[in-house]
């Protein structure tokens, strides 16, 4: 199951791009929660807290235990959205979706290789295919990543979306069949074998060349 990060936000009243533009300069993140049964309610965040949280995770969709000002403990929610600023990539804006610990939900979840590949060893290159996948859990389910085993995959050989470690309870997204991970031969490796072929095929238009030219002069 996902750990609960835990993020203080607070009630936001300004509305307006001008306030929110002020509000963003001030290092605060506007915000919005909502859910089944929940009143929707405005809020803002610390852009630094946010960002700190989120922070090396393959997936956007984290669980929180939000404190929101007033209110009296705190709200478990899935960070639904996050909007980034195209240009310098920073939080602009954040989703909360307010869930219960039985609340059937709809997240993205890393996808981790684990193991020593023994086509790596081979000298071949591990090609991760596929980084995440949405999963479908209860929230009290949710895993905080998936485990793939690659110690076994060679050259040439994938593993799949059947191969993945997926906990009770809770349901991928994609067909079984679809590749994960790869291994395939080096750039290395592939540019000796051309030149091995482009050096066979040479030689055997020399051969057969000279074989024209013997025949030519028996001939004359």
């Amino acid at each position: 199951m996902a750990q609960h990060s835990s993020l203080i936000a607070e009630s936001r009243q300004r509305s307006g791009s001008s306030a929110i533009n002020r509000m963003r300069k001030e290092g605060l993140v506007p915000a919005i929660i909502y859910g089944r049964n929940f009143e929707n309610a405005n809020l803002k965040i610390n852009r630094k807290a946010i960002t700190d949280l989120l922070h090396g995770s393959a997936s956007d969709n984290v669980l929180v235990d939000l404190q929101i000002e007033g209110a009296a403990g705190t709200q478990l929610a899935l960070i639904q959205a996050v909007q980034h600023d195209y240009l310098k990539g920073d939080i602009v804006h954040v989703d909360f979706r307010a869930v219960k610990e039985d609340d059937q939900i709809n997240a993205q979840v890393p996808i981790v290789l684990v193991g020593t590949c023994i086509g790596v060893k081979n000298g071949g290159v591990l090609d991760q295919q596929l980084k995440a996948l949405n999963v479908i859990c209860a929230s009290k389910d949710l895993p905080e990543s998936l485990s793939l085993n690659v110690e076994n995959i060679d050259v040439g050989d994938a593993a799949h979306i059947s191969e993945l470690e997926v906990p009770e309870g809770v349901t991928v997204s994609l067909d079984d069949g679809v590749v994960v991970a790869m291994v395939q031969e080096s750039r290395v490796a592939q540019s000796e074998e051309d030149e091995a072929a482009a050096a066979a095929a040479e030689g055997a238009e020399g051969d057969a060349e000279g074989s024209e030219e013997a025949a030519a002069g028996e001939e004359s």
